[in-house]
């Protein structure tokens, strides 16, 4: 009976066009403006990012107008105008938006040389005259009135090489979410005011594609993706769809103040709770679409099974194992990155050696304990071994880098005396081994200044994987040859511009970019897994160059672009200009997402993507350590604190004292936080394998 009375209040309704409008809509978002930016921003800034950087380069490279003009529609709390003025200085903005509260929280949040106006995009359009604008922008909210007459009106309005940059939802997205309105509305009928329309969100990407070739938009470029939200518990889910004007003008519908309206949605979520973790995890396999073919050839590959099945076996002895947990860490890890088949070897990233490999066991075997100790010890970080040890097996360089960590070790970078010798480091790279390091990195100065390279390289076994890192200077395609004959897996090669004079300049010597160059395209011919290695700036960041920058390497073949953040140390302790705030440090991690997402870059992996504390955490004196060319043991590059000499004491020993103080995973970087405010918590890949 009450469905029958809530289908005819809802027919009643109908006839009557009682329907939300933009009043409504606008009281939504005014409801929510406060919060905007934690919660809806929070998740979802990262695409108004992705997009802007597009806009940003595009304009860049046209140089249309030094002083654009922007017109920013449905503007929000501003984030999208602040983000470009950031980047493209001396820009003029004007801010629309139908929300009084959003308005103000753009005034009031950012410094921006802005007009800001309360008004319906549509209204406003019709109102402003043909040629304005330099670039208009319009993110999530072209769906509220007529996508069709604002494409039309923007048309007119936007200059002639001007930029139309558009972010919107496809009509079927969160569909499991959609299906409890009905039944919502049906249940709490003596509480519907209103009836929300259809919003007109374009069926495919092809629908979309037409809205804009039909009022003639020559130049299109497309982009999709897919964001999976994760929630603790249904009540989070109603939290976040009424904080965040997800349900814009829904509030108009029924009351959402009403506790008994979040409760029924509360209930009806919790009926589809099954089907919502289902479609949690096929997002997660969503996500590693890209990575299919990868993914499936590793699952076939009879070392990789066998590896992953002795994991197991080792794993399960312990009561608090389970091996969905371990398949929840390995989604976590691939999620956002792209597994890379070389001749034959699955490689995750340059942090672990390859997935099929003796190295790999090594790895796992190098934890203390047995059955459930063994286990427990896997989920802290407690190690016998690091994963990775560099060796600065020289002080000697040509070059005079601006951002150089080892520059605080060496006093004469001509100095050869204090350098150890051969037998000196195949002693230590037998200690390493024995102690169960799977990855061996050689370091410098310049390693390649080293005539005993390749002997050095075939001392270790297949235990451990060895990479080297260099400007590329004298790599020739015979010398890059002799490192692959001598059993290198990888080479990892400076490359820190894409104009050759920014290049060479920031590595204080004439030619380094072509040296760079050279090195890539014969490290790629001799078959070595080849790394480009850039320490981003901010400059680098705010100009779209990173972009170029990795879509040309993507050219020249790079297996792998590892991107460094400026650290505090060496050459950089008197430059805290170029240390990052955390605003651009989650950029650069949003950097990572972005390209591993787009096969027009290489596999990429960021520095502080890899070591947040969403993934492994800082790998200081756990997962890694250094030792530099005079034998001492340091928990990583960048940190100058010596537990030890190699030459003089036992690395296990040394080891085992570095560890014992810093054993733990850390979610901060050692390098850049004291002891006394170091926190407790794990890094998300730790967590997830205990079950959390």
């Amino acid at each position: 009976m009450n469905v029958l009375k809530g289908l005819y209040k809802i027919i009643n309704l109908f006839l009557c066009k009682k329907y939300t409008n933009l009043n409504d809509i606008a009281n939504s978002y005014t409801r929510v403006s406060e919060n905007y930016n934690k919660s809806f921003l929070k998740e979802m800034h990262k695409y108004n990012k992705e997009m802007l950087n597009k806009v940003i380069i595009r304009y860049s490279d046209d140089k249309v107008n030094l002083s654009p003009n922007i017109l920013d529609l449905a503007c929000g709390t501003g984030f999208n105008s602040n983000f470009i003025n950031s980047r493209i200085k001396n820009s003029k903005f004007t801010l629309v938006d139908i929300s009084e509260g959003m308005l103000n929280q753009a005034k009031n949040n950012y410094s921006l040389n802005a007009e800001f106006i309360e008004n319906d995009m549509i209204s406003f359009l019709k109102n402003s005259k043909d040629n304005t604008f330099d670039i208009v922008i319009c993110a999530w909210a072209i769906k509220y009135q007529n996508p069709h007459e604002i494409i039309k009106e923007v048309s007119r309005v936007l200059k002639k090489d001007g930029y139309f940059a558009v972010i919107v939802n496809l009509k079927d997205t969160l569909p499991e979410v959609r299906k409890i309105y009905p039944k919502l509305i049906l249940k709490n009928y003596t509480k519907v005011n209103r009836i929300m329309k259809e919003l007109p969100n374009p069926i495919s990407h092809k629908s979309f594609r037409r809205w804009f070739e039909k009022e003639n938009f020559k130049k299109l470029e497309i982009a999709s993706g897919s964001h999976k939200f994760s929630f603790k518990d249904t009540k989070d889910l109603v939290l976040f769809i009424t904080s965040t004007g997800a349900l814009a003008g829904f509030d108009a519908m029924v009351d959402m103040e009403d506790e008994s309206i979040k409760d029924s949605m509360i209930k009806l979520f919790n009926e589809k709770r099954l089907i919502q973790l289902l479609i949690n995890m096929f997002g997660g396999f969503l996500e590693m679409i890209s990575n299919a073919i990868p993914i499936i050839k590793a699952m076939i590959n009879n070392n990789v099974r066998k590896n992953f099945f002795y994991i197991h076996m080792r794993f399960k002895e312990s009561k608090n194992y389970k091996a969905i947990n371990i398949i929840k860490c390995g989604m976590n890890v691939i999620k956002n990155d792209r597994l890379v088949i070389h001749n034959g070897n699955f490689v995750v990233n340059s942090f672990l050696p390859p997935l099929n490999s003796i190295a790999y066991k090594s790895i796992v075997d190098a934890v203390p304990g047995e059955k459930a100790e063994f286990f427990y010890n896997h989920t802290t970080g407690r190690r016998l071994a690091p994963i990775s040890t560099y060796i600065a097996i020289t002080g000697r360089c040509m070059y005079n880098c601006w951002h150089c960590s080892a520059k605080r070790f060496i006093k004469d970078k001509k100095d050869k005396s204090k350098e150890m010798t051969t037998n000196e480091i195949k002693d230590i790279i037998k200690s390493l081994q024995d102690l169960g390091v799977g990855i061996i990195g050689f370091t410098g100065g310049e390693p390649l200044l080293r005539l005993d390279l390749e002997e050095i390289i075939s001392s270790i076994d297949n235990r451990s994987i060895s990479y080297l890192f260099t400007n590329g200077y004298s790599l020739n395609i015979n010398k890059a040859k002799t490192l692959k004959k001598a059993g290198l897996f990888g080479i990892g090669i400076s490359i820190d511009s894409i104009y050759k004079e920014n290049h060479d300049k920031k590595r204080g010597y004439n030619g380094a970019y072509e040296n760079s160059i050279s090195a890539i395209k014969n490290s790629k011919e001799a078959g070595l897994y080849t790394m480009a290695q850039t320490v981003c700036t901010k400059e680098m960041l705010k100009s779209g160059e990173i972009y170029k920058l990795g879509k040309f390497l993507k050219t020249l073949g790079v297996d792998e672009l590892r991107i460094l953040e400026p650290i505090p140390c060496g050459s950089l302790l008197v430059n805290s200009n170029e240390i990052f705030s955390k605003e651009d440090k989650d950029e650069l991690i949003d950097l990572h997402i972005e390209f591993n997402k787009d096969k027009n870059y290489p596999k990429t992996s960021v520095f502080p993507y890899v070591e947040s504390k969403d993934q492994f955490g800082c790998g200081a004196g756990v997962q890694h350590s250094y030792i530099d060319n005079e034998g001492n043991f340091l928990p990583c590059d960048f940190v100058p604190e010596a537990f030890g000499n190699v030459l003089k004491e036992d690395i296990k020993d040394i080891w085992d004292k570095m560890h014992e103080k810093l054993g733990r995973a850390k979610t901060y970087c050692y390098a850049k936080k004291c002891d006394k405010c170091s926190e407790n918590d794990l890094p998300r890949y730790y967590k997830l394998l205990r079950g959390e």
